[in-house]
């Protein structure tokens, strides 16, 4: 027998996609001061279930259920004011949203029924992160066709040394606390977006293998949205965080006009929080890139020039 397709919980819903380190929790708790978006959560399967499926490891069927119980239990649990983060430390701390009354108040009323219909009523809009996302979009559109997309890009030199940092390159099968699934090759863990590459994945220093990964994923992404029909790319909105650092309102504008929503009251001091606006620190990014520079084989130089100049060039156009 196969899956019947189960009804959702609520059709339309926001998406915040982007590479690790993209920016996407600063980028999220300004999407979450629009009018009806909920407060952000950031399930894990929903990224995993994307590339088991692309690795042929699930079938879509199967995938799309997973999927399905999974933001219908997670938007539920929101509904509710369940599972709220409360870490104080964390960007996704239920005490930074501007509606945080409103998620508090719910945790202390005891009638469900009565906060799913006003959930309803109110048109609520779920709001989940995702990373890597953009490498499977036809699949996340099949699954989900009417969610909204808002893709958070960063200087792909400057995602290598944060990966780098964050030790990316080699904490990847060893640490039970990274959240990617890593799959064998003789013995060694890859990660997925790696599976195709893994003997140059395995014989690579850090900072190449942190190079190499976010080539890899730049370009699966490039594919994908370039092969995707313009039904699907109309649903994406990509948001720079060089632009969205020294001029917020204007990105925020953007986000309303694509999201349909307007800001609320308050939302200066989300921007205060998040250090926006601020300037560009050109002297910064010359050292980063000089230090990413400096330890990348001679034979990956061309894989550094072709992201610095691709970003510019083809991202940035979008």
């Amino acid at each position: 027998m196969k899956f019947k397709e189960r009804p959702l919980l609520a059709d339309e819903f926001i998406l915040l996609d982007g590479v690790t380190r993209a920016g996407k929790f600063m980028l999220a708790n300004v999407v979450a001061a629009l009018d009806r978006v909920e407060f952000f959560q950031y399930p894990h399967l929903l990224e995993t279930v994307l590339y088991f499926h692309r690795l042929e490891k699930i079938d879509f069927f199967t995938a799309r259920e997973l999927l399905h119980l999974d933001y219908n239990m997670n938007t539920l649990n929101m509904a509710f004011g369940r599972s709220l983060n409360s870490r104080k430390h964390d960007l996704s701390c239920i005490e930074n949203s501007i509606e945080f009354d409103r998620y508090k108040k719910r945790s202390l009323t005891e009638d469900r029924e009565f906060l799913l219909n006003d959930f309803r009523s109110e048109k609520r809009i779920p709001f989940y992160i995702n990373h890597e996302g953009l490498s499977n979009m036809q699949t996340i559109f099949k699954i989900f066709p009417k969610v909204k997309i808002v893709n958070a890009l960063r200087d792909p030199i400057a995602l290598v040394e944060s990966w780098y940092r964050r030790g990316w390159g080699r904490r990847i099968g060893s640490d039970p606390s990274v959240g990617w699934s890593s799959f064998d090759y003789k013995g060694n863990a890859v990660p997925w977006w790696a599976v195709s590459w893994p003997e140059e994945y395995l014989k690579a220093e850090d900072m190449d293998r942190c190079l190499k990964s976010i080539y890899t994923l730049v370009t699966m992404a490039k594919e994908s949205y370039l092969s995707s029909p313009q039904e699907y790319k109309s649903r994406v909105l990509f948001v720079e965080f060089e632009k969205i650092i020294v001029d917020p309102m204007q990105q925020i504008k953007r986000l309303e006009v694509f999201l349909g929503s307007k800001t609320l009251p308050g939302i200066e001091e989300i921007l205060k929080r998040e250090r926006l606006p601020r300037k560009e620190d050109e002297e910064k990014k010359e050292k980063i890139y000089s230090t990413v520079r400096s330890k990348i084989a001679p034979n990956n130089q061309f894989i550094f020039d072709e992201l610095a100049t691709d970003y510019g060039a083809f991202w940035g156009k979008l």
